[in-house]
């Protein structure tokens, strides 16, 4: 038993070397979404504060461009909520059946 090697524990059982690819499979998992959290966290205070400015002011259209010229996760999600700020809001619908879910 002192004289065991990798290879004559992986010889003992099978549960040894999938244990072990599991374990490098999760490190690696790990990492990657450690880089992509970091990745999405990084977004320049300018840009975003010119991207207030266009949409308090109503250029849209503009805001629109500036998350364009910006490849991060929080700017596309911004361009697709920009991109979508015309259209109706669901509260605004009407909703057949709704007068009788509220009376319930």
């Amino acid at each position: 038993m002192e004289n065991m090697t990798l290879l004559g524990i992986l010889k003992i059982s099978i549960v040894i070397p999938i244990l072990m690819i599991c374990s490098i499979i999760m490190v690696a998992y790990a990492l990657e979404r450690f880089w992509a959290f970091m990745k999405v966290g990084q977004l320049d205070g300018h840009l975003s504060e010119r991207i207030k400015q266009c949409v308090r002011q109503g250029q849209i259209k503009e805001a629109i461009a500036l998350c364009g010229k910006n490849n991060s996760f929080i700017t596309h999600s911004l361009e697709v909520a920009l991109n979508a700020a015309h259209f109706p809001r669901l509260s605004a619908l009407p909703c057949p059946g709704l007068k009788e879910l509220a009376s319930v």
